[in-house]
């Protein structure tokens, strides 16, 4: 018998006439207790009473133990109440997380970010006390479980507007770090006794192997906050020296998809592209760092080309977005059904256009795509380089000779992200404009450019700054340049014939959206490489 809130779990308990707390039900999630076939009562005295179709089960109740951080205890029930315990509690019009919002006081509709100061937080970088961390275990009526915690994060994240969640390991602490506006920021250090119960509960809430530690793996979570709020979390992990290194990846769906035209292309870059879209051949390539929004603009450019006359194929590891009208390929490396893979059994499907998310370097892929763009099919796929131009030149090092890529390839955009100025609080800024020629600004320029900047508001957080300009460097394969290309040129002269026919480099662009009184020179000088 396990006595817990006055409850006694003996032969006349019934099972279908007790109600199992929220808060107890939050602990385990739906996946786990069908696989399982187990299903939470209640808890007391850091312990948690389940009670499950094989009672023996000694996997699954290490695996509670470890998901929830409770000591547990199997209570012995008759296998047909707990089946309609499960049907009750998880299968019939089951909502995976009605409970995100216990312990907000708010509805997820609201935009004031969650405060996580009232978590235990590690705040010393010493070595930690073993005896205060079990101080700040899990009492029921002091501390907040797991489940609770992870879910409070996810939420928080997205009220607070942050594009990326950094979950990180190290030998004396361990800390959470959202990315805003580009810039990351440390918001908790919890005990490091959680760290691998919260990398365990992101890992099922990804449907990821927990007990996998020693592999890189990708999932997503799911979620739907509130009505018209849907958001997916693109969930990697990583080994490290102490523990597994978490990153998701926010995608808040509720946003929208953007289109070419609120991108942040000039008039004529614009034009250029959508010259490039209306093409029935020919590779389009869109370079640039991490986090400079290279899906951001494929997918613009398949919203561009959706229609019914065409048969569009993407092929992503992962899907970022489900998007509808376009055969979406996810692949699977495990099976061996890799990019090559793909791209090749696309021949047999009549894909009038191809979007390959992230292409690796290698020659035998960049040679698979160059073919099926010669094959004619409109190709478009993303890259890692600094600049337009340079993307030629390393196609050039990789041996594809000149008149291969000019009659492939049909367009390079480069970009970058600026941070945008709050328009909450944007004011003059009276900087002096001595040096400002040396930034790239013309004389002309000087005469009436007025400089702006955030003086800091509740919208921004008083950083000066919300959200984000594009900022591009648009190559079109002109008869001009593509001559250029096979007249041998290097790729530092085949830049400056690209400049002399009219190309607008990322520096240029950049100055133009300040111009536009968008952004900064300090952020321009930060995101775009000199000229």
């Amino acid at each position: 018998m396990v006595e817990s809130t006055g409850v006694n779990f003996f032969t006349g308990f019934n099972l279908d006439e007790y109600e199992v707390p929220s808060d107890v039900l939050a602990l385990v999630p739906r996946e786990v207790a069908l696989r399982f076939k187990l299903v939470p009562l209640c808890i007391v005295d850091k312990t948690l009473t389940i009670t499950m179709v094989g009672p023996s089960n000694t996997d699954a109740i290490e695996d509670i133990k470890f998901l929830t951080g409770y000591k547990v205890e199997v209570a012995n029930i008759p296998a047909d109440k707990i089946e309609r315990a499960l049907d009750r509690y998880y299968r019939v019009g089951f909502v995976e997380a009605p409970h995100l919002a216990s312990g907000f006081g708010k509805s997820f509709e609201e935009e004031t970010p969650v405060d996580l100061s009232s978590f235990p937080v590690d705040s010393s970088d010493e070595e930690p006390d073993n005896r205060e961390e079990e101080r700040m275990g899990y009492s029921s009526s002091q501390e907040v479980p797991i489940v609770r915690l992870v879910n409070l994060i996810l939420v928080d994240a997205v009220k607070r507007g942050a594009s990326s969640i950094h979950i990180e390991p190290y030998s004396r602490n361990f800390r959470v770090r959202y990315r805003i506006e580009g810039q990351l920021f440390e918001v908790m250090r919890p005990p490091q006794k959680l760290k691998d119960a919260i990398v365990a509960r992101i890992k099922i809430m990804a449907d990821l192997d927990i007990t996998d530690r020693f592999l890189p793996q990708k999932g997503r979570i799911q979620l739907v906050m509130g009505r018209d709020k849907n958001v997916d979390f693109n969930v990697s992990t990583m080994p490290v020296a102490h523990g597994e290194s978490v990153v998701l990846h926010i995608l808040d769906r509720s946003n929208g998809r953007k289109h070419l035209e609120n991108l942040g292309f000039e008039t004529a870059q614009l034009e250029q592209v959508t010259q490039a879209a209306k093409k029935s051949s020919g590779l389009i390539l869109v370079t640039g760092p991490v986090g400079s929004g290279r899906y951001t603009t494929l997918y613009a450019l398949l919203t561009e080309l959706n229609d019914p006359n065409r048969n569009i194929f993407t092929i992503e590891d992962p899907i970022l977005e489900d998007f509808g009208g376009i055969n979406q390929v996810q692949l699977n490396t495990r099976i061996g059904f890799n990019l090559e893979a793909a791209i090749r059994h696309l021949e047999s499907q009549g894909a009038n256009v191809m979007m390959v998310g992230e292409s690796p370097w290698d020659r035998e892929t960049i040679e698979a795509l160059i073919k099926s763009s010669l094959s004619g099919r409109l190709v478009l796929s993303s890259f890692q380089t600094e600049n337009a131009s340079s993307a030629v030149g390393r196609l050039l090092d990789m041996d594809f000779s000149p008149f291969i890529l000019a009659s492939s390839l049909s367009l390079i955009c480069a970009q970058r992200l600026a941070r945008r100025i709050c328009k909450d609080c944007r004011e003059d800024d009276d900087s002096p404009m001595e040096g400002l020629s040396s930034v790239g600004f013309t004389s002309t320029d000087l005469v009436t450019l007025k400089l702006k900047k955030g003086g800091g508001c509740r919208t921004c957080g008083n950083t000066g700054f919300k959200g984000f300009v594009g900022i591009q460097e648009v190559l079109p394969m002109s008869e001009e340049f593509k001559k250029a290309l096979l007249r041998g040129l290097s790729p530092a002269e085949l830049r400056q014939e690209a400049k002399s026919l009219g190309m607008m480099t990322l520096r240029q662009a950049g100055l133009a959206k300040v111009k536009q009184g968008l952004t900064t020179i300090a952020e321009i000088l930060r995101v775009t490489p000199a000229d």
